[in-house]
């Protein structure tokens, strides 16, 4: 028997943590007694944090352009219980009231798992039918569309680290996107942000099109490279400590929508740059979210 034993290779309970669960629910219609699973609300020894179902996009093909109403009643429930939780604790879910007519929560689950993550992605394929298995898409090349998308979203990123970074140091508004021309038939060359202390641009590394975003953040690493010299030839104000770098926001691994195969290839992305930058002889940050990557700019221009 202990032979037989010795063959089997058993986690080690000491790197498993006690979680405890709580599921949402919304009625598409309000006291009709159908409901959906929109999120999760997890309690762990890091504290208690919200876990969206995004899959919820998929229920466009049903309801159509009101399919928005139930992923802004799912942020609403989710944001009210998560903010219950952190004041009165897991014991006290019972006592909850959802913030509007066919919201509520689930059963409390207590549990054990390797890590947060894990939990949320266990839990989501068990209470719903319509969440996306992230290892489906982990080898599917992107379409016309994702690769599309995938310059919208870094545009969009663009944008929110300019509104977060004006809201605070407004006189650092017209230092983003600053186009500059080697000569009148050249391209417009586009920088994501010129200061006195940092010159940088932005990029989107997640799973989606991920050789496509790694593309648009090579070229916006050379961009960078003949900033410089261009800054030599009097593009802009060059100072001698001034940094030319690439500032990423990434997926991680509280990215539950992502299989730990797609993290691993962003991580992979990720050292890519970093190679490619240092023969450049530029600066490549991985800074998690628009609100990191304005925080870095605010200091780096203090």
């Amino acid at each position: 028997m202990n032979e037989l034993f010795s063959k089997f290779h058993f986690p080690d309970p000491a790197q498993f943590q006690q979680v405890a669960i709580v599921p949402v629910y919304v009625e598409p219609l309000a006291y009709s007694g159908e409901r959906l699973f929109v999120g999760l609300v997890v309690q762990s020894h890091d504290g208690a944090k919200a876990f969206p179902l995004e899959s919820l996009q998929r229920l466009q093909c049903v309801y159509g352009p009101a399919y928005k109403s139930l992923t802004a009643a799912r942020d609403i429930a989710l944001a009210s219980l998560l903010e219950w939780v952190t004041q009165r604790g897991m014991e006290q879910v019972h006592a909850w009231v959802g913030p509007g007519d066919g919201i509520f929560a689930g059963g409390l689950l207590r549990t054990t798992a390797s890590s947060v993550a894990e939990a949320v992605r266990a839990s989501f394929t068990e209470y719903s039918s319509i969440y996306d298995e992230p290892v489906a898409f982990a080898e599917r090349e992107p379409t016309i569309r994702e690769e599309r998308l995938a310059g919208l979203t870094a545009s969009r990123l663009e944008a929110t680290v300019h509104d977060l970074v004006a809201a605070v140091k407004p006189a650092l508004s017209p230092k983003f996107f600053q186009k500059f021309q080697v000569n009148e038939r050249a391209r417009p060359l586009t920088l994501g942000f010129v200061g006195s202390k940092l010159v940088a641009n932005f990029g989107l590394i997640v799973p989606q099109a991920l050789s496509t975003r790694v593309s648009n953040a090579k070229a916006r690493l050379w961009d960078l490279a003949s900033a410089r010299e261009g800054a030599d030839e009097g593009w802009f104000r060059r100072l001698e400590d001034q940094e030319f770098g690439l500032l990423l926001h990434h997926a991680t691994e509280h990215d539950v929508q992502y299989s730990q195969r797609q993290l691993n290839s962003v991580k992979e992305a990720l050292v890519e740059l970093e190679a490619e930058a240092d023969k450049l002889k530029l600066r490549c940050r991985a800074i998690v979210g628009p609100q990191g990557i304005a925080d870095h700019l605010i200091h780096a221009e203090a």
